[in-house]
């Protein structure tokens, strides 16, 4: 295991990290982003105190502690999934702050303020059409959605191995 300002890397025999291929084609900085160690109070003190001991700049983003989910309050509504069965009556109220969909919402209404589409399609894999999954992930990215209960499932959606 190598701990760097990049986040963690689990190494194999040779000290190659294993990175994965995210959506828009590009190799993840490292095996586990430290934006997922946002919200694990435990393992970011570590990977802080780890950085430092080494004299490493601890980038400037984490440097702060940030609130984690617990502290947002509990988990709001899920999002519908493409295998849901019924609509939880719920789920067809307006969004509110700690539900999945509030974070997509909040993300439309900032980009697409009169409407339009969103285009899902990676720019590697179509690059005459816009690049709105790279416009959500630095959405996502924003220090504002630190903590949110549903923060990693999103990024998880976006950064996810190609087929």
């Amino acid at each position: 295991m190598h701990l760097n300002a990049q986040g963690i890397n689990i190494l194999d025999s040779n000290g190659n990290a294993f990175l994965a291929t995210l959506s828009a084609g590009q190799q993840s900085k490292a095996t586990i982003p430290r934006r997922n160690l946002q919200g694990r109070p435990d393992l970011l003190e570590l990977w802080r105190e780890v950085l430092s001991e080494y004299d490493m700049q601890v980038p400037a983003d984490m440097q702060q502690a940030q609130a984690p989910a617990q502290q947002r309050g509990k988990k709001g509504i899920k999002a519908l999934t493409s295998q849901a069965k019924k609509v939880d009556p719920q789920q067809s109220l307006h969004p509110q702050p700690n539900d999945a969909i509030y974070i997509l919402q909040s993300f439309l209404d900032t980009f697409f303020p009169q409407g339009g589409t969103f285009v899902s399609i990676s720019k590697t894999d179509c690059p005459a059409l816009p690049a709105h999954l790279d416009e959500l992930r630095n959405f996502l990215k924003q220090p504002q959605w630190t903590g949110h209960p549903y923060l990693d499932s999103w990024l998880g959606k976006i950064d996810i191995e190609k087929p």
